[in-house]
């Protein structure tokens, strides 16, 4: 059993899920952290998105094997207020 993404699972299940070629925000939040931008492939080293919703920081974690191999087209920025149901990340599919 791969103890990393059922982590790596769980911290999108508190935090975004997958709908279609986006990464999706489950709460209204702040954008902390992001070390992605458009252009790059993620390779399963990406950093992780930090985002602060309802006074605890959730970590969006890239490097699921379901990501693996996909361009960035577009990824919020560090300070945006972002809502329930808006794309954090949206890539190639």
């Amino acid at each position: 059993m791969n103890l990393s993404l059922i982590w790596a699972g769980l911290s999108l299940a508190w935090g975004a899920f997958f709908q279609g070629n986006q990464l999706i925000a489950a709460a209204p939040g702040k954008v902390i952290q992001v070390g992605i931008e458009p252009g790059m492939t993620i390779d399963g080293n990406c950093p992780s998105i930090l985002f602060e919703a309802m006074k605890m920081v959730h970590q969006i974690d890239l490097n699921l094997v379901e990501m693996r191999g996909r361009k960035v087209v577009q990824v919020v920025q560090v300070g945006d207020i972002v809502e329930a149901g808006q794309p954090l990340l949206t890539f190639e599919y």
